[in-house]
């Protein structure tokens, strides 16, 4: 009886939940360390499987759910979405922290001719810098969705987390493959970024040793 409710403590340590609502939306995010699973569902199907990729490369279980309160704006959608999600990989981070993890990760990855690269470093600098390189992320839609809206999409991360993210793209001709390939790279990033690391136990990644 002990080991089960040991294991259950343990269990809601690691997963992760944010709840937020404002005027325009409603949103519900979990996440959870060391599963590979996503059920997005934010109304934007393009979206829904860059959060599936970044569990994919993360290793990070992801459940999103957005729901409008307002009007079913897609920068609504995106940025508020990756606010949450940002919020709850922070949280996850300072559970993690206590124990020692890396708080920092960078990849390259492809898919045929795209390529991406990402750097994430979570240490209460919100900044998000996209460089927009190649043919296929500078088309105005992807799927069913605006270009710039996935932009919103990771600057929310980026706030919500109080992470700087670099994203590069690199190469890449079709909207859809080049813009997954930067999710693939920042996926791969995070997954670096949570990476147990005993000798930055108690410790943020900056020197400055506090994330204010």
């Amino acid at each position: 009886m002990k080991q089960q409710e040991c294991r259950k403590k343990e269990e809601k340590k690691m997963k992760k939940t944010v709840e937020r609502t404002t005027r325009e939306s409603e949103i519900v995010v979990s996440v959870e360390a060391g599963k590979i699973f996503a059920k997005p569902d934010t109304g934007k199907q393009f979206l829904n499987h860059m959060i599936e990729t970044i569990s994919w490369r993360s290793g990070i279980a992801i459940d999103a759910k957005f729901a409008s309160t307002q009007f079913m704006l897609s920068h609504v959608i995106a940025e508020d979405t990756g606010i949450v999600l940002g919020k709850a990989l922070l949280q996850m981070y300072e559970e993690k922290m206590k124990e020692g993890v890396n708080g920092f990760g960078e990849s390259y990855a492809v898919i045929d001719d795209a390529m991406a690269f990402a750097a994430v470093s979570i240490e209460g600098r919100a900044n998000s810098f996209i460089e927009l390189n190649c043919n296929g992320v500078r088309k105005e839609w992807v799927e069913d969705m605006l270009s710039e809206d996935l932009e919103a999409f990771i600057g929310g991360i980026a706030q919500g987390m109080k992470a700087t993210i670099r994203l590069n793209f690199e190469r890449g001709n079709n909207a859809h493959e080049s813009w997954e390939s930067g999710f693939r790279a920042l996926g791969e990033a995070l997954r670096k970024c949570f990476e147990k690391n005993e000798l930055r136990k108690g410790m943020i990644v900056g020197v400055k040793g506090t994330m204010e």
